[in-house]
């Protein structure tokens, strides 16, 4: 269940979102991927809602992702004059805030001792960076990764790797510590479910936290952005995977 949410949280808000190539291969998204993109962050809201008394941190944040991209996308419309389906994506900005609100107690009585690790990600809207440079990916069948890596991410070193990015915990004033060893990690090929869908949360951190100067001479915003394309791709292919089997 934590891999279906979070990959779609990464796939429907994140501004890289990749959408299946059409027979136009120049086509945008058109008016019914928008409404079918806000009809699934709506009952993905509704759901979490529902189920507030088992919020934990990774859910949390999830949240306040949704809140932090719908809320940057009512801004910049305001800004640009855009109407079309504002009112609605001004409408679930707004039930994201009231879930967002809502949870925060839950979440913290179900995981205090992580809550106050990565309190700063919860306590507000998580706006996050296009990783593709300002353009639209679409799946690409050419990057799915051809067998599973035998390198195993366990929760622990990931929050640790978090930690670091974000400055939190015993990285406490310390943003964009990003060892070798984790660097390994986020951007080793073939990861599946958990891992993989944090690898992708972790280049989004890397953008929000201006950290390029600890990556560059680790391959540096290029490699991210090739990656974040490859695990995007890889994700959805999974997710469509389990789907068939259902």
């Amino acid at each position: 269940m934590q891999l279906l949410l979070w990959t779609q949280v990464l796939l429907l808000t994140s501004a890289s979102t990749l959408i299946r190539p059409q027979p136009n291969r120049n086509a945008a998204f058109t008016p019914d991927h928008v409404s079918q993109t806000l009809d699934s962050l709506e009952k993905l809201l509704q759901y979490f809602d529902k189920n507030r008394g088992s919020l934990i941190v990774d859910s949390m944040w999830a949240i306040r992702m949704i809140q932090g991209g719908l809320e940057d996308t009512v801004r910049k419309a305001h800004q640009d004059n855009a109407a079309g389906i504002l009112d609605r994506v001004s409408g679930i900005a707004a039930y994201a805030r009231q879930v967002s609100e809502r949870g925060l107690f839950y979440a913290k009585r179900n995981a205090a001792v992580q809550f106050e690790k990565f309190s700063e990600l919860l306590s507000r809207p998580f706006v996050y960076e296009n990783l593709l440079g300002g353009t639209i990916g679409r799946i690409d069948s050419s990057l799915i990764f051809p067998q599973e890596s035998r390198l195993n991410i366990e929760p622990k070193e990931s929050d640790d790797c978090l930690m670091g990015t974000i400055g939190s915990g015993h990285y406490k004033g310390l943003k964009c510590t990003i060892t070798d060893k984790c660097w390994k990690q986020i951007t080793d090929k073939g990861q599946r479910e958990y891992s993989i869908t944090h690898q992708l949360l972790f280049f989004f951190l890397i953008k929000h936290y201006n950290c390029s100067d600890a990556i560059n001479s680790k391959g540096g915003e290029v490699a991210v952005a090739q990656l974040a394309k490859a695990f995007c791709t890889n994700i959805y292919n999974e997710m469509e995977g389990y789907s068939r089997e259902e």
